[in-house]
């Protein structure tokens, strides 16, 4: 029955298009959770327990649940409900698929079921409801008068109902999760209302085989008529489906089938090892490594512990007692370990376990021991932080008061809504979560976690950021890329069209850019063939530096954001920002978050102190003063320019642009100082393009 029902789960599973190749990380990375809530029971003080997924069980899709160590007086614990008051749907310490616990989420949450000592069951009658998802009205129950546990057989499809076009019917569900063929038994413990399940109309079928994941049954679904690659991998023989094979070869599937354990000789194989993207199956005949998974009394996380298979492991509950996959252990035990395990955590009435304590016997073989304290002397508490060694998201596990320092190096770091800019201390109280750092010039690969005494530090972990001009503009030519009006002025603090600032942009092209890549052709409605700016707009268009709106305009005359420059910028640049960080308050969550992080972690652009503005309007002043220092155009003082240069009527030369505006309006040639700023040689002229 299990394995017939993991198998109707995957068919329905790919129904719905809900198997995935690994868990979804999103911002919580790899921070899968079960939280298991007691439900008016209790573990000592705590009324929730947690169970972390390991890379096993994502792998395989599939997660045994942690056995029940809550309690409650004067009830029977009878399983897990996903409803705080709903009916039980998973037994104790049941393997359950990932897909259907989790259903995309990052986390599931699990309610102990209870049963008062004493009181009877309820007694049916029960109902089964059949409902077409697309009907109001309901076919005519099946009134079952039953106790609970009567068993119930499931019904085929009924005649007078209407298949989906492009479907099959595949079964029944009651609400997404369970799934029952027709004519299955059930057990029936309450009223039911079962909706049929669909899928497209591909004619699939199963091929069920010894899995080297976990070394127990499970099925592949293939189309019929589909090729499958059996590797006997030196074996002589295995058979599929009844049919010998003694060639390693390509099989055709026409029907459900099972594929047997191979042989060499009397030899038999371990397992078959399935590799979906080659669609191949490979004979196993030892299996060199296996891992046992337990949370580190040390490190304060979850581990894994590598040996070779059949190698032994002791597990010492020091008191208590615990489950290595679904071993029970009350007593210092040495077991034998063949497939990749879980140690679970322990339990011990009066005590809070923290985590398994890992030394070696004199045969180099693993010793769990488990770690107590007395409920109530202490607590503990997590901080989330990026690590720097294992490039991930992770946990460190502190007791209460437990010495911290926050060592941001240089940077800035928030704890929580604590900002550190400084090397500080302080200690620990509540769970935190330790944000990505942020410096000026550097590029943030995570937190090292060391320990001194009892003292733990967080130290940001830099690399100095390779700030360059983005390789699409001209860095080396200093021709002016902006002009005055007619009537003398520049107008610094005037905002900047959109189209005045990809016009802006197609001058700073380099040459190779601009003649590759120029054109008067796109598909803009309001950026007209003779437009003066339409072919800087259809080219920067082209090169992906600008784009328009959904509905397919490109606004020329609407004044562009700070954003939107810094998007300009960092697409330029053509280099990996999806990792860039920045501190700035107002841009978590921006549509151009990454572009102002790349920016400014290369030295670009500078915020208002913790804030960016990035839906501010830009102004000419500012914009010249940004795209200056993307191109390393910097004369240090009025002495580096020359008499006869473009000025303004409204650029004083007290002011703190103007070094910037004569910069971008006057061609010369320079010469680079030792301390990186320029001073001029001589002007230009003007390219024929400007």
């Amino acid at each position: 029955m299990k394995k017939r029902f993991v198998a109707l789960l995957l068919c329905l599973v790919m129904v719905v298009g809900l198997i995935p190749a690994a868990m979804a990380a999103g911002p919580e990375g790899d921070r899968n959770y079960i939280t298991f809530k007691a439900n008016d029971g209790s573990y000592g003080s705590s009324s929730e327990r947690l169970q972390q997924l390991t890379e096993s069980d994502v792998a395989i899709g599939r997660v045994t649940l942690r056995a029940n160590d809550f309690n409650r007086d004067g009830y029977t614990f009878l399983g897990w409900s996903t409803e705080p008051n709903g009916q039980k749907i998973y037994n104790d310490g049941q393997t359950v698929s990932v897909t259907e616990l989790f259903g995309g989420r990052t986390y599931a949450v699990l309610y102990a079921v209870w049963q008062k000592d004493g009181v009877t069951p309820p007694v049916g009658p029960y109902t089964v409801t059949y409902r077409q998802l697309t009907e109001v009205s309901l076919t005519d129950p099946d009134v079952v008068d039953a106790n609970v546990g009567a068993m119930y057989t499931v019904k085929n499809f009924p005649q007078t109902w209407t298949v989906p076009t492009g479907k099959v019917f595949a079964g029944w569900t009651t609400n997404g999760s369970n799934f029952y063929a027709p004519n299955e038994n059930i057990v029936l413990s309450q009223n039911t209302i079962l909706y049929p399940v669909y899928r497209d109309t591909v004619s699939t079928c199963e091929i069920t085989y010894n899995d080297a994941r976990d070394q127990q049954e499970w099925k592949v679904t293939v189309n019929v008529g589909d090729s499958v690659y059996i590797d006997l991998n030196g074996g002589t023989e295995a058979y599929l489906d009844g049919v010998r094979i003694t060639v390693s070869g390509s099989y055709k599937i026409t029907r459900s089938c099972t594929l047997t354990f191979a042989y060499k000789g009397t030899q038999k194989s371990i397992c078959w090892e399935y590799d979906a993207a080659r669609t191949r199956f490979t004979a196993r005949w030892a299996v060199s490594n296996v891992t046992v998974t337990y949370y580190d009394y040390d490190y304060a996380r979850v581990m894994e512990e590598t040996l070779t298979y059949g190698g032994t492991v002791t597990v010492d509950p020091n008191g208590g007692a615990a489950y290595l996959d679904s071993t029970y252990v009350n007593r210092q035990t040495v077991l034998n370990v063949t497939k990749n395990a879980t140690l679970y955590d322990a339990t011990r009435t009066g005590y809070k376990f923290y985590g398994w304590d890992k030394t070696y016997d004199r045969n180099g073989q693993p010793v769990f021991t488990a770690m107590w304290t007395k409920n109530g002397l202490s607590e503990t508490y997590d901080v989330y932080y990026y690590d720097y060694d294992d490039a991930k998201s992770k946990y460190a596990r502190f007791y209460i008061d437990t010495p911290i320092v926050i060592d941001p190096a240089g940077g800035s770091a928030r704890l929580n809504n604590m900002p550190f800019a400084n090397k500080q201390s302080f200690k620990i109280d509540k769970d935190y979560t330790l944000s990505d750092a942020a410096r000026t010039g550097y590029t943030f690969y995570g937190w090292d976690l060391t320990k001194s005494g009892n003292t733990y530090t967080f130290t940001a972990m830099w690399t100095k950021a390779t700030s360059t001009v983005p390789y699409m503009l001209n860095g080396e030519d200093h021709y002016a890329y902006i002009k005055g009006y007619p009537n003398g002025s520049f107008k610094p603090n005037a905002t900047i069209t959109r189209a005045e600032a990809a016009s802006i942009f197609y001058r700073l092209l380099t040459d190779s850019t601009r003649k590759t890549y120029s054109t008067t052709y796109n598909t803009f409605k309001d950026v007209p063939a003779k437009a003066w700016y339409n072919t800087a707009v259809s080219t920067m268009a082209k090169l992906g530096i600008v784009n328009g709106g959904s509905d397919g305009y490109f606004r020329p005359s609407d004044p562009i954001t700070r954003a939107e420059i810094a998007a300009m910028i960092a697409r330029c640049d053509g280099n990996s920002y999806g990792n860039a960080y920045t501190n700035f308050s107002d841009v978590k969550g921006h549509w151009a978050a990454n572009y102002i992080a790349r920016a400014y972690e290369l030295g670009w652009i500078n915020g208002y102190g913790t804030t960016y503005a990035p839906d501010k309007y830009i102004s000419r002043a500012e914009t010249v003063a940004i795209l200056n220092r993307v191109l390393n155009r910097a004369p240090q003082t009025t002495s580096d320019l020359l008499s006869g240069l473009n000025t303004f009527n409204d650029v004083s030369v007290t002011s703190w642009y103007y070094l910037d505006v004569e910069e971008a309006a006057n061609s010369h040639t320079y010469t680079r100082k030792t301390n990186d700023y320029e001073y001029w040689d001589k002007l230009i002229s003007d390219p024929s393009w400007l």
